[in-house]
């Protein structure tokens, strides 16, 4: 009797990546006998950035990549801007501006995108004359070209930028403002099912957080790779686990399962918010949504009330770790540990915590 092999199963890595971006999918599909194939031969896809159109028309519910076509109306800050108003929008005209429904939907800065929204900027900031400004690419990634405005007559009127509301009431670890890092998982369209991740981590701007100092990134900004750069800083990048955040929230005695479920359903309405928009764009490109997923860093800044604020999805997040002391990464000095949680950061200086 003739002994029955079973076709070999190829995973395609494509776009720009870190090692750190395939360590995980190779861990998970070599073991079980898979191979590396390439952008003609594959069974899963895992793309950094987005894929050919064309790919998508290859997909099914055996052969998956690791994208939606039309996730731009989630991971393109001005889209989703757009996203989450229009959304609002519909439910202030079904409800009324001042019901539930509504009222669920104030977790985003208004925004404007440029040059089209100028003059709108500049008569919103005539009315709110202490209000502050952010401003941001619509499309980049790692703090590139953000920079708060004092004055929003500073706005440019070049095509690809927008500028925020300036939220001017962070809460702070330590007197340092952050922003929490969550993992999204968009499973299926139809119907829709969202995923959020149980573990994810606290970012922390790396010089004390001072409204003041405008011009001071490592004050204003949390984003790692902009922080990285703080020379003067004991800890640059520091990361702080969701468990230990949590804890210590508890210890301040804040209500963390409030919190948390109100970020539940600001994950789950924002996916909601741009759930037509990728549908349809997935039909138009012919692609079979059953062979599509979606992994999103979204990224959320607390208030000192603790109200959470959604400020972008970023797609194809990074996904590397430093060990925590738990499970193998070396403890620092006493000297430079920092830890709201009461842990120290691990070796690279990166992580309080997984």
């Amino acid at each position: 009797m003739t002994e029955q092999h079973s076709p070999t199963r190829r995973f395609w890595l494509g776009g720009r990546r870190a090692a750190e971006q395939d360590r995980f999918f190779r861990e998970a599909l070599e073991p079980l006998g898979w191979e590396a194939g390439d952008e003609h031969d594959w069974d899963a896809g895992w793309i950094t950035g987005m894929p050919d159109p064309a790919q998508f028309r290859r997909v099914s519910p055996t052969r998956r990549l690791n994208h939606f076509p039309g996730n731009a109306a989630l991971t393109v800050k001005s889209r989703l801007h757009e996203s989450l108003a229009a959304l609002r929008e519909r439910m202030v005209e079904s409800h009324g501006a001042d019901s539930e429904p509504a009222s669920r939907l104030a977790f985003f800065p208004r925004a404007w995108v440029m040059p089209h929204d100028y003059h709108a900027l500049q008569r919103a900031a005539l009315a709110n004359p202490d209000q502050r400004w952010i401003l941001k690419p619509t499309n980049a990634s790692k703090g590139k070209g953000v920079q708060v405005l004092p004055d929003a007559g500073d706005a440019p009127l070049a095509a690809d930028w927008m500028v925020q509301e300036y939220l001017s009431n962070p809460h702070t670890i330590r007197g340092h403002k952050y922003v929490l890092r969550l993992y999204v998982l968009v499973s299926s369209l139809e119907p829709l099912r969202v995923y959020l991740y149980r573990q994810g981590f606290a970012k922390l701007a790396s010089d004390p957080w001072d409204p003041d100092d405008v011009d001071n990134p490592y004050s204003q900004l949390t984003n790692p790779d902009i922080n990285a750069l703080n020379d003067h800083a004991d800890v640059p990048v520091e990361f702080i686990d969701l468990d230990r955040y949590r804890a210590w929230l508890r210890d301040q005695g804040h209500d963390d399962d409030r919190l948390f479920a109100r970020i539940h359903d600001l994950v789950a309405l924002t996916a909601i918010s741009a759930v037509d928009a990728m549908r349809q764009r997935t039909a138009k490109v012919g692609a079979d949504p059953q062979g599509c997923y979606e992994l999103l860093g979204l990224d959320c800044l607390v208030d000192d009330t603790l109200k959470p604020w959604i400020l972008e999805c970023n797609l194809s997040p990074s996904l590397g770790i430093c060990a925590a002391p738990e499970t193998g990464g070396r403890v620092e000095p006493d000297g430079s540990a920092r830890d709201a949680a009461g842990a120290a950061p691990s070796p690279c200086g990166r992580a309080s915590g997984g």
